[in-house]
């Protein structure tokens, strides 16, 4: 028994002793070799194991698909207000810096000089600073004299002028006066040689008119609208003789449109007397004038016509009475590129001793 005891003792260290000897043959003898980051020691060979494949029996679910949507909740967040004011301060309001608005003004003066003895002087001014009042004022002078004695002119304009609009028309209006003077700078003479302009008349001609008009403001968004509009135009002329011309004309317009359709008309009437006349008994000529133009209308992208009579009526000295017809078209073949427009039209133009003198101031002071 007791012989088995010391058996299994010495067994067991001789066990022991083998397992530390074992242990210390693994250790690595680096007491003699540099360490080095790619250095590897080789214990045993590199043997990779391989799981066995399975086959996944479903495709996955790619979609983006939350199963629980929590419900949030904030009726337990305080809502209180910040009372800590440390490092605040009152916020103070910068100043911007001085700049002038730009004014847009349309006043001016302009004066000049040329060969011919020319004096040019215009000035001109007006209101504009409100958006819907605008007034103002112009005065105008021109004078030039030629080689020959007395061959000289001048003329001068002067006026105000003043524009108000209103929520439903407009009205504008012109007072002014225009002077022009000369002389009879001819010197033409008989068979017998004699100069039969010795004095060299001078001649002035004085224009004092004004202008009124009240139109309707265009509506866009009623385009079909009512649309007029009334004119006053009146002036008395007269030259430094005695011919002396006065004259009042009314005008106006009615349209009405429905669509591609309008009807309207046009009226006007025009009184016109002159005195100074030789080939009168009295000296005295009437020459007036009242016409109407109803007319209907239809208008297009690509086409427009017209169609109407004008109706003029000649009293005073003279009667007459004259029914015009009017038509007017204007179509496009190729819209930019090919239009075809024609018309057939009538009516009385009237003649007036200022337009004769504008074109010719050199006439006689007798008419």
């Amino acid at each position: 028994m007791k012989l088995n005891t010391v058996f299994k003792q010495s067994a067991i260290l001789t066990l022991l002793l083998g397992m530390g000897i074992g242990a210390q043959a693994q250790r690595r003898d680096t007491t003699d070799r540099p360490v080095t980051l790619d250095s590897f020691d080789i214990v045993r060979d590199y043997r990779p194991i391989l799981a066995d494949a399975v086959k996944i029996r479903r495709s996955p679910d790619m979609t983006n698909k939350r199963e629980y949507m929590p419900k949030l909740s904030y009726g337990s967040v305080p809502d209180k207000k910040l009372d800590i004011n440390t490092g605040l301060s009152e916020l103070r309001i910068m100043e911007t810096p001085f700049s002038k608005i730009l004014d847009h003004k349309s006043n001016y003066f302009k004066f000049g000089a040329g060969n011919f003895n020319t004096i040019l002087g215009e000035a001109y001014f007006a209101v504009e600073d409100y958006e819907d009042i605008r007034f103002g004022g112009f005065a105008k002078h021109l004078g030039q004299k030629g080689n020959l004695e007395d061959q000289k002119f001048s003329k001068q304009e002067v006026g105000v002028f003043g524009r108000r609009i209103f929520p439903l028309f407009t009205l504008d209006g012109v007072i002014g006066y225009n002077g022009f003077g000369t002389r009879f700078y001819g010197i033409p003479e008989n068979i017998d040689g004699n100069t039969i302009n010795p004095t060299r008349e001078a001649q002035r001609f004085n224009d004092i008119y004004f202008t009124g008009e009240l139109t309707s403001n265009y509506d866009p968004e009623n385009e079909d609208a009512l649309s007029y509009s009334v004119k006053a135009d009146a002036y008395t002329y007269s030259d430094k003789f005695s011919a002396k011309e006065n004259s009042i004309a009314l005008s106006g317009y009615l349209n009405k449109r429905y669509r591609a359709f309008n009807a309207g008309a046009n009226l006007a009437l025009d009184y016109n007397g002159i005195t100074g006349v030789n080939n009168t008994d009295n000296g005295k000529l009437n020459n007036s004038i009242a016409s109407i133009n109803p007319y209907i209308r239809f208008k297009g992208d690509n086409y427009n016509i017209t169609l109407g009579a004008n109706i003029v009526s000649e009293f005073g000295d003279n009667s007459r009475f004259n029914v015009f017809p009017e038509a007017e078209i204007d179509f496009a073949l190729a819209p930019k590129y090919f239009y075809i427009f024609g018309g057939v039209t009538g009516g009385v133009e009237k003649g007036s001793f200022r337009d004769f003198t504008r074109l010719n101031p050199y006439l006689g002071p007798k008419l």
